[in-house]
């Protein structure tokens, strides 16, 4: 979950697997202006709704800012299927290539939408690194701005996929995750995201 409480958006992202190496965006949720109890609360209902049905896989949340509140509370509620991610230098490093890569091969998908699409075209390298510079492109409304919130959201839920998600559950999101009852079954926990 990239967070935000007013100005940018706060934003889930929804994975599912739908093969070892390979995830589906089945819902990107934008969460304008709302009070932090609320994403709190909406958060917690989507783990605890998901847990109970054996579908949780696992949530990264924005621990920087206005959101490590929230982050160290998920992490307390959801034990082992939640993490609080400082985004750094160093972790853009090393998980906006593995997106990109992933994007390239066609197996992350991101939706057909103009805006979460604009959210990945102001990523720039400084130094070599990825990162999401001070810019804002113009939101749906017309009225607010976004800050790379989706290109944020997609890389957290790539990092819940491949580190958070164990047997016998799908890997799922930066925000929170779900499984379809298609009867797929699910792999073991990976660490490495190249293709067999």
């Amino acid at each position: 979950m990239d967070f935000a409480r007013s100005g940018d958006l706060s934003l889930l992202w929804f994975l599912e697997e739908t093969s070892r190496n390979e995830a589906e965006t089945r819902l990107v949720a934008e969460i304008k202006n709302c009070p932090f109890e609320q994403q709190k609360q909406l958060v917690f209902l989507i783990g605890r709704w998901c847990r109970a049905r054996g579908v949780w896989g696992g949530i990264a949340l924005d621990a920087r800012g206005n959101g490590q509140n929230l982050a160290e509370e998920a992490v307390l509620e959801f034990p082992g299927s939640a993490a609080a991610v400082m985004e750094t230098p160093a972790w853009y490093a090393e998980w906006f290539p593995r997106l990109r890569t992933m994007l390239d091969e066609g197996t992350f998908f991101v939706p057909d939408d103009e805006a979460v699409k604009s959210d990945f075209s102001i990523v720039q390298l400084k130094n070599g690194v990825p990162h999401i510079p001070p810019l804002r492109t113009a939101d749906r409304d017309g009225k607010g701005k976004r800050h790379g919130d989706g290109a944020a959201g997609a890389a957290l839920a790539l990092y819940a996929w491949s580190e958070l998600a164990a047997d016998p559950l799908p890997v799922a999101c930066g925000g929170a995750c779900a499984r379809s009852s298609g009867g797929i079954r699910w792999q073991r926990k990976r660490k490495s995201l190249s293709r067999t």
